[in-house]
């Protein structure tokens, strides 16, 4: 690609070209990107998203891919991998910083150890901290922007914090798309540690008896429309383990679609197109992707 030699001068962290990105996502599903970026430093992170920025180049930053689905073509782009840069946590009293490239559920566990409660029904989702923060991820009844503070990102060509009033932020949405997360602080509440723990075990639980996580899965794929919930609806229309080549709609939770039998992006795309017009169809409610789509357009 162009450019390249320009971002080796600056750039200490790797760069692959052709790269493929199924092994970095939890569908185990999608093509390769044109360059993969993996870096090894904040600054290197900064350096990444202005080269980007400055020639326009079309880009996406990848957590652990728990909540995407990447085209069979791929990425025609640069993909800027975090999960294994951009990881410190620091826990000072009531108050965390975390960077995006954090492990959520690593975080949950490290406030609960810290005796800190406000995250503990978080401590099952997938995936980083940016992650998170862009999707307002949640779970039990807690969304991740109930305890945030501020959020540190790159704006244009600037790093800025941005205090939560100065954020959108709704069910599975904030206005962060445009922006490049590099952390957060976070305040929570002091709480009894066996309590927490105990608490985040049973959470645990419920998720594994529940949800088909044996599987490639990407999580709930469709958000729940208000005042329902997209499993039952898929459920209740007669949805559950239909298949399309090797993705089918989990017999263990409905609003999971699974690539259980070696499937491709095709394939799940068809499958959620078939379960949307099923619900459509059964209940009138049209449901909303909650994956993220990734070199689709």
């Amino acid at each position: 690609m162009l450019y390249l030699d320009e971002l080796t001068k600056t750039f200490r962290g790797e760069i692959r070209l052709s790269e493929p990105l199924a092994p970095y996502t939890s569908l185990k599903l999608g093509g390769p990107a044109d360059v993969f970026l993996i870096p090894r430093t904040k600054e290197d992170v900064i350096e990444a998203v202005r080269w980007i920025r400055k020639h326009g180049l079309r880009h996406y930053f990848l957590g652990y891919g728990t909540n995407i689905l990447v085209s069979d073509a791929g990425f025609r782009g640069v993909v800027v991998r975090l999960a294994d840069t951009l990881t410190e946590i620091r826990i000072q009293g009531t108050k965390v910083y975390a960077e995006a490239g954090a492990s959520l559920p690593l975080l949950v566990l490290e406030t609960i150890k810290a005796g800190l409660a406000g995250l503990e029904s978080l401590g099952g989702v997938p995936g980083t901290v940016g992650g998170a923060l862009l999707m307002n991820a949640g779970a039990y009844g807690t969304e991740i922007f109930d305890v945030v503070e501020t959020v540190e990102a790159i704006h244009g060509s600037k790093v800025l914090k941005f205090d939560r009033e100065d954020i959108h932020y709704e069910y599975r949405k904030t206005n962060l798309d445009h922006d490049f997360i590099l952390s957060c602080e976070l305040v929570l509440k002091k709480g009894n540690r066996e309590d927490l723990l105990e608490k985040r075990k049973n959470l645990l639980q419920k998720r594994r008896d529940s949800q088909p996580l044996e599987v490639p899965n990407a999580g709930s794929i469709f958000k729940n429309p208000p005042g329902k919930f997209a499993g039952a609806l898929i459920e209740s229309a007669g949805l559950k383990g239909l298949r399309v080549g090797g993705c089918s709609v989990s017999t263990k939770h409905a609003n999971f679609l699974v690539n259980d039998q070696g499937g491709t992006s095709s394939d799940m795309i068809s499958l959620i197109e078939a379960v949307r017009k099923g619900v459509l169809d059964q209940h009138g409610v049209k449901l909303e992707l909650e994956v993220k789509k990734v070199g689709f357009e």
